[in-house]
């Protein structure tokens, strides 16, 4: 079981709220070149809100087609089977800026904003424990 660090826009994510976070829409070269696969523990990341927002399991490890009631700001042809496991409400959901400092992925890199633009971010064992602590799951 791997965790990851996925991001998606607040539109996308009303999207997937609304449909009870039944898929995530993803492009099939990630899915296929990370090997995300079902267990997979999956960090929600709110890009322009800067702030991560739940987390939902892969509870398949196939692309299905995306049902067309979902209707993203970008296209995404298939989507991956999730579940929640936990959804923050809004007003606590986890600022980047205060946990930035804490994971590991990103006390390396010049440019974390850049490193988000090529997520899902595979996350390291301490990584997950500090997320899983603020998750309290």
């Amino acid at each position: 079981m791997t965790h990851w660090i996925f991001v998606e826009t607040f539109h996308n994510w009303q999207v997937e709220e609304r449909n009870n976070f039944e898929f995530m829409g993803i492009k099939e070269t990630k899915f296929r070149n990370k090997n995300i696969s079902f267990g997979d523990k999956i960090f929600i990341y709110v890009s322009k809100i800067k702030k991560f927002s739940d987390v939902r399991e892969v509870i398949s490890g196939e692309l299905y087609d995306t049902p067309s009631e979902y209707n993203y700001d970008r296209e995404f042809i298939k989507c991956v089977k999730t579940k929640s496991i936990k959804i923050l409400d809004k007003k606590d959901w986890l600022e980047f800026s205060k946990i930035i400092k804490e994971l590991e992925v990103f006390k390396r890199s010049t440019s974390p904003s850049n490193k988000l633009l090529n997520a899902p971010i595979k996350l390291e064992y301490n990584d997950q424990q500090i997320l899983k602590d603020y998750f309290k799951i």
